[in-house]
């Protein structure tokens, strides 16, 4: 789904991202990604844990 199809029916949420974009010199898509990638970061780091576990356990 496109960003603007997400954000469309929210035109406050879009200027938000758009400002903070502007500030941090990144295309709308590259900051949308920041923020998830922030957000998500702790259940990102869990599930690496988890892979890495299932695949420690696949080695011996």
């Amino acid at each position: 789904m496109p960003l603007w199809e997400l954000l469309y029916n929210e035109p406050i949420l879009r200027e938000a991202l758009k400002r903070r974009a502007k500030r941090n010199y990144r295309r709308m898509t590259d900051e949308a990604r920041a923020i998830l990638a922030e957000a998500l970061r702790e259940e990102v780091e869990a599930i690496r844990r988890e892979q890495e576990q299932a695949q420690g356990g696949n080695a011996s």
